[in-house]
């Protein structure tokens, strides 16, 4: 029987995004998605994901709390309000204090372990060159038997400092990211098709103005972890980042204003041809008010092309309450009902939105002051002439 129930609660905020579609058991509702909202084709079409955003020890960024009755967790992400916001609103910049900190730590640390091993390993090469040359300077030992002796210790010193460099770059990754504090709005996954072939995932739904260099440093660090220190001589998994937005990016020109999609890759520029880069890095824009306009005149079209951007926009559309309704949305719905009966997610989900208000609020406010700032310099310049 279909739950007709009214679903009060946004699947386009941010919170409640990751709670449907960020955890375990709903995996399939996001492979859906995936699929739907990239329009792959068969060959590559997603059969399976991992996540990869876990929980990290040493954090507090995602808490979780245990529902006896179904064993149904809610990600409760940061505690919005205590102290643990990082974006300073008067310049539009973010601050990341503590992971500076840590990084700083851990490079103080790594620095000392490796002025240390250096020097350890100096100390024994020295040995071994002293007892080498005295080696080499017995009359009965030939030239080309000298040379292939200091040979295997030069090859052998170089194999030793790979050595150490690979294994404290291996570490000083290890230890950054763990110690770093997780984004509470982000989904990683590692998605596999039916043509075998592997796909790196990052899901961003977010109100931010920085939204853009946000995007391309989570692409590029996927890029940078995907290869094993540093060495690109291997398969690099395709990464693709989705950013989810509520609000309109590109209103600059007329098509901008138009377009709800967008996806951006590298790309030649007088050529527009790829040139090795074909799919290697995309980067997709889904701005969903351009979509509500949009269905406002092609309501069909939407549910036929784009049912899960309809779901974003409006869990209660009479498509996702009929006995044809697919599956995926039925449950779908299930799950917000689930989540909005929670105290907990309810809470956590009211004080995210008095947040994002907030911070609407204090950009507007922004904006204002740096217009009036324009007018009293235009003002004082016409008085100066």
């Amino acid at each position: 029987m279909i739950n007709s129930k009214k679903v009060n609660i946004s699947p386009a905020l941010d919170v409640t995004f990751k709670n449907l579609f960020g955890i375990e058991k709903n995996k399939y509702l996001l492979i859906d998605f995936l699929n739907n909202i990239l329009k792959l084709t068969e060959e590559k079409e997603i059969i399976n994901i991992v996540y990869l955003d876990k929980e990290k020890v040493g954090t507090n960024i995602i808490k979780t709390i245990q529902e006896k009755e179904s064993g149904r967790k809610i990600l409760l992400g940061i505690k919005y309000g205590e102290g643990t916001d990082t974006t300073s609103y008067d310049n539009g910049t973010t601050n990341n204090d503590n992971v500076n900190n840590i990084e700083h730590f851990i490079y103080t640390i790594l620095e000392e372990l490796y002025q240390y091993s250096s020097e350890i390993l100096n100390n024994k090469f020295e040995v071994i060159n002293n007892k080498v040359e005295n080696l080499i300077e017995i009359n009965s030992v030939n030239g080309d038997i000298k040379e292939i002796i200091m040979k295997i210790i030069n090859n052998h010193r170089e194999n030793l400092n790979t050595i150490k460099n690979k294994k404290i770059i291996e570490f000083k990754n290890f230890m950054f990211n763990l110690l770093k504090p997780e984004d509470p709005h982000l989904i990683s996954i590692k998605a596999k098709t039916k043509g075998e072939e592997i796909l790196n995932i990052e899901i961003l739904v977010n109100e931010e103005p920085k939204m853009i260099k946000r995007s391309v440093f989570y692409s590029l660090e996927t890029i940078y972890s995907s290869s094993p220190n540093g060495n690109f001589s291997c398969s690099i998994p395709k990464v693709i980042m989705i950013n989810i937005l509520n609000s309109n990016l590109f209103n600059s020109t007329e098509k901008g204003k138009t377009i709800p999609h967008s996806n951006y890759t590298f790309k030649e520029k007088d050529t527009n041809d790829e040139k090795g880069f074909e799919d290697l890095f995309n980067i997709h824009i889904i701005e969903l008010l351009k979509y509500k306009e949009y269905g406002k005149k092609h309501t069909n079209e939407l549910r036929r092309d784009n049912p899960w951007i309809l779901f974003l926009n409006n869990p209660n559309d009479d498509f996702f309450k009929q006995e044809t309704t697919p599956k995926v949305f039925i449950d779908a719905r299930e799950e917000l009902i689930y989540l909005q009966n929670n105290p907990e997610f309810q809470d956590l989900y009211d004080t995210r939105e008095r947040q994002i208000r907030n911070e609407k609020s204090r950009m507007s406010s922004k904006r204002e002051r740096q217009i009036g700032d324009n007018k009293s310099r235009t003002k004082g310049k016409k008085k100066c002439t």
